[in-house]
């Protein structure tokens, strides 16, 4: 518990009522640094550190989470929108816009509004994972994916142009993925430096301190322990 409440960790206080056993524990934590040669100063800048971080980490994940959700939404309605696609004559339709107002409109003939709200469908997806999965649809992607989707259909080319689309989709997750792992410090690829991947979370708190702050006499033992140098 005490290491816990050294990383930040003040939930493990919730359930402490006495004030000796809290301030026992605040001490064990408090310890848990010094034995590493930092001071009270350097032990508060880590755990500041490392509630930074804990909070940067959960934000790119929920990023992650919503972007992975709407491009997994927008993969499941692309073949909906080639397949519609086929059923709708360009000759008839030659402008996109008609086809989606006719969906709006709920009129006309159903494969017309079927390929009309399917467009709609990915379209509001592929912005919204440009967007970070935000629930706030970014009405420039949305523009953006209409377009090309219009000028693909004037020319015969749905399928190609969905199908680019949605490799944009894959690089926007990759990126999003990407941004995470070097937050985390575990470089391109997820490769980075195996050994620190390895350590428990409290000598991890202590690396990255003894790496920001490489002047302080400390730092280069600390490397040293956790085979860093």
């Amino acid at each position: 518990m005490a290491l816990r409440y050294a990383h930040g960790d003040a939930s493990v206080l919730t359930g402490i009522k006495n004030e000796y056993a809290r301030g026992a524990l605040k001490a064990r934590a408090l310890q848990y640094f010094t034995e590493r040669g930092m001071t009270p100063e350097d032990a508060n800048n880590a755990q500041l550190e490392y509630l930074s971080k804990k909070a940067g980490a959960r934000t790119l994940g929920n990023i992650e989470a919503r972007t992975t959700e709407a491009l997994s939404k927008a993969a499941s309605t692309a073949p909906l929108v080639i397949e519609t696609s086929k059923l709708v004559p360009r000759t008839n339709f030659p402008d996109l816009n008609k086809v989606i107002e006719q969906y709006y409109a709920r009129t006309g003939d159903p494969a017309v509004r079927n390929f009309g709200g399917a467009v709609e469908t990915f379209a509001n997806n592929y912005a919204l994972a440009l967007g970070g999965g935000s629930t706030v649809v970014a009405e420039s992607a949305k523009r953006h994916a209409r377009e090309l989707l219009q000028t693909a259909w004037s020319h015969g080319q749905i399928e190609s142009q969905v199908k680019f689309l949605q490799r944009e989709l894959d690089r926007e997750l990759a990126g999003v993925q990407e941004g995470r792992r070097r937050f985390l410090g575990q470089g391109q690829g997820g490769q980075g430096q195996p050994q620190q991947q390895q350590l428990s979370p409290e000598d991890k708190a202590a690396v990255d301190w003894a790496r920001k702050n490489p002047q302080h006499p400390r730092s280069k033992e600390i490397l040293q322990q956790n085979g860093l140098q």
